[in-house]
């Protein structure tokens, strides 16, 4: 039996489930509604790399050695004890878990694809293919909005649109995958290079149309090393550019935040705009993160996702748009150092490693850490789940050995597997109506995810205070919560909404 000319047998099956996985995200995203806040969305991921690793496991059980770098390993490792170390002795520890489960098994899931792609390098198109068809695929379903909508122009394009709980999220895809177009020009088949052509132009277009400053930074940069490195193609860059931005045009919004032509209005001499402001308040954003950081937990950081919990929180936001800051307000120096020292050392190998579909791959990876500096990429689960598959595909292969930990790996599989099936009747359960006393009082016990919205309608204002008191000190919506409450004090009201 064959699948997308592929024979299913127990090599291909876990490549093809993962090739298929980047659209089964968006659809399975859409399809669930109480999955659509950003928190909820790592369910989503993290049941899918599971899949993959139930499935993978058979062959991985199968190799007499683990061929990856011991040293590169033993960091990670490191990194991912300190970042629980940091997170168990946090203020949020239990949200803060759900998070740590989240990046170690993404760290197994890397691995199990690092480990079958050595084995079987031949399904690496399939997946780039996989990505790549994800892109078209919500493109063709954002067209279709736009020609479904009675006035798309006035169409509330940001928090409303497909797939994503903000359109920014789609921006961290485009700008992460775009240069997969450049690994499709590389082909010498005419047919190929009209469809990297085509790829490109749309993908430019959808860069223009969203506006994301971040975004278009990294492609830009990942853009021009490719044509240093591939100076024959430069012609056909620039012509999917200019068609992109030509393409852009025709689906002009009312939106301010997008199209990246908006933003010539700042060059207005009437516009008093300074630097704070056109970096969308970044530079405070980060001036009082690393101030909070300094003051209450500089050695060992604050924990995973303590950031969307503090009190008052920092300008109401869940996460301060920039994986440095994210990584020293949560793990500290040292949670900053190692990951950072990692791609550095990483990026330099691969400088010098003659291996050219693996360099064109890695542009993403440059792509998206560019964009990281300035923006969520690697916080939302997506945009980490697509960063970490381009990232362990355009990993060289490696002699060096270790022995196998699978009994390990899998033992922390299945605690993952349990805390987020936890985590997901939690969140499933905070969308009804109404929930048992013995249910709320569970939840707030071990609040994995905690959020009493719902059951506060039809209740009585001593049951709805009571709701608000606990999501106080368990949610990262205090603010909304408070303002809510039947008798809210104006100091503690200003303090939850600073």
């Amino acid at each position: 039996m064959k699948l997308f000319g592929i024979s299913l047998n127990r090599h291909s099956i876990p490549f093809l489930f993962l090739a298929c996985s980047p659209i089964a995200f968006l659809l399975l995203r859409e399809s669930f509604t109480a999955f659509w806040p950003s928190v909820a969305t790592r369910a989503i991921t993290v049941f899918l790399e599971l899949g993959f690793i139930a499935l993978a496991t058979l062959s991985i059980a199968n190799l007499k050695q683990w061929n990856i770098s011991r040293r590169y390993s033993a960091l990670l490792i490191i990194w991912l004890l300190w970042a629980g170390l940091s997170t168990v002795l946090g203020e949020h520890p239990w949200a803060g878990i759900v998070r740590w489960f989240e990046l170690l098994i993404s760290f197994i899931f890397g691995l199990f694809i690092y480990l079958l792609i050595q084995q079987s390098p031949q399904y690496k198109n399939l997946i780039l293919y996989g990505i790549i068809s994800a892109l078209l695929f919500s493109l063709i379903c954002y067209i279709g909005l736009w020609f479904a909508l009675e006035d798309p122009y006035s169409y509330k394009w940001v928090p409303s649109s497909p797939f994503f709980n903000n359109i920014r999220h789609y921006g961290y895809f485009v700008g992460t995958v775009l240069p997969l177009g450049y690994w499709l020009l590389e082909s010498h088949a005419k047919d190929k290079r009209l469809f990297a052509i085509l790829y490109l132009s749309l993908s430019w277009g959808l860069a223009f149309w969203l506006g994301g400053r971040g975004a278009l930074l990294g492609i830009i940069v990942a853009t021009i090393i490719y044509m240093i490195i591939s100076t024959k193609n430069i012609k056909w860059v620039l012509l999917s550019i200019l068609i992109g931005a030509i393409l852009s045009q025709f689906f002009i919004v009312q939106s301010g935040s997008l199209n990246l032509f908006h933003l010539l209005a700042w060059f207005n001499p009437g516009n008093d705009i300074d630097l704070n402001q056109i970096s969308a308040n970044r530079l405070k954003i980060y001036q009082d993160s690393i101030s909070y950081w300094w003051s209450n937990a500089p050695i060992l950081g604050t924990g995973a996702d303590a950031f969307r919990y503090i009190m008052p929180s920092i300008t109401g936001i869940s996460q301060p748009h920039s994986i440095i800051i994210q990584l020293i307000f949560s793990y500290g120096l040292i949670g900053l150092t190692i990951p950072l020292g990692l791609i550095i050392l990483f990026s330099i190998r691969q400088s010098k490693l003659d291996n050219r579909k693996n360099s064109l791959i890695f542009l993403c990876i440059i792509s998206a850490a560019i964009h990281a500096l300035t923006d969520g990429v690697l916080y939302h689960a997506f945009g980490l789940f697509i960063v970490l598959i381009l990232l362990t595909l355009s990993i060289p292969s490696t002699k060096k050995e270790t022995q196998p930990l699978l009994k390990t790996t899998l033992l922390l599989s299945v605690l993952a597997l349990m805390t987020y099936i936890i985590f997901s009747a939690q969140v499933v359960n905070s969308k009804n109506d109404s929930a048992s006393d013995n249910w709320i009082e569970w939840n707030a016990k071990y609040p994995l995810y905690f959020s009493p919205e719902h059951w506060m309608s039809g209740n009585d204002a001593a049951t709805k205070d009571h709701l608000i008191e606990l999501a106080l000190t368990r949610s990262s919506a205090k603010c909304w919560f408070y303002s809510r409450h039947s008798d809210p004090i104006a100091s503690k009201l200003k303090t939850y909404c600073k």
